[in-house]
């Protein structure tokens, strides 16, 4: 029996025209079941109107996705451990991405996708055997790893899972998330405890201290290997600029 699965993008401001076209092209070109747009509230009648009849399309208010969390609570938790408030929407997407998996209309699957990616023809996501196809790069950012060190990951492979898309496991992201609660000596939501977990450093200077397709993807590695496949697919970084 073939698997299926929902997408999960996240819409900024900044990228609601792409955004539009990358859901147009996902509505058409992929088999997924239900496709999850989060984005402000401001966002929300906007997208309403370009989709009227949509009914495979569900918009969420990303205020509602993580409970207590909003964009200005990771902006104040990064101005506590010293980084940079104005990357807290960049990290904010992140975790929403990641905390989708609780959602109790989401899938066994999801894919997330990058919202100014454009899906320009039908991609498998699943091989013959039904094991996940995860697409990979040759990126190496060590802040990432450094960070998910503190809760027990470690880099294995020679590869990077940073990508404008891939497909998760719900539950086994849920565990992901559990792991990081559990290392959580004080009480607080697993969103600070991972901000707390990034060297100052990586916050104030780089400010890129975590990628949720690293960790994910790392974590798929160590827990449930002989879940995925890997494949590397052409892509073009120059979407927006084309359209």
């Amino acid at each position: 029996m073939k698997n299926t699965y929902d997408v999960v993008t996240c819409i900024s401001k900044n990228h609601l025209e792409i955004g539009i076209r990358a859901i147009r092209s996902l509505i058409k070109l992929s088999e997924a079941q239900k496709i999850f747009v989060i984005t402000s509230k401001s966002n929300i009648n906007f997208l309403k109107k370009n989709f009227p009849r949509e009914n495979s399309l569900i918009i969420l208010n990303e205020d509602q996705i993580i409970p207590n969390i909003k964009l200005i609570d990771v902006a104040y938790t990064l101005k506590q451990y010293g980084g940079k408030e104005e990357r807290a929407g960049w990290y904010f997407q992140q975790f929403l991405k990641m905390n989708i998996s609780r959602h109790p209309l989401i899938s066994k699957y999801y894919l997330i996708w990058d919202s100014d990616t454009v899906m320009l023809k039908k991609i498998n996501f699943f091989n013959k055997s039904n094991k996940l196809i995860i697409n990979t790069s040759k990126e190496f950012h060590k802040p990432y790893f450094q960070t998910i060190r503190n809760f027990g990951l470690l880099k294995t492979n020679n590869f990077s899972f940073i990508s404008e898309h891939m497909l998760v496991n719900s539950e086994i992201m849920n565990n992901l998330i559990s792991l990081i609660e559990k290392a959580n000596s004080k009480n607080h939501s697993w969103i600070k405890t991972l901000i707390s977990f990034i060297n100052k450093d990586h916050l104030n200077e780089t400010g890129s201290g975590f990628s949720e397709f690293e960790t994910y993807g790392t974590y798929l590695s160590k827990y449930h290997p002989d879940s995925f496949v890997t494949n590397k697919l052409k892509s073009c970084r120059n979407t927006y600029s084309i359209y």
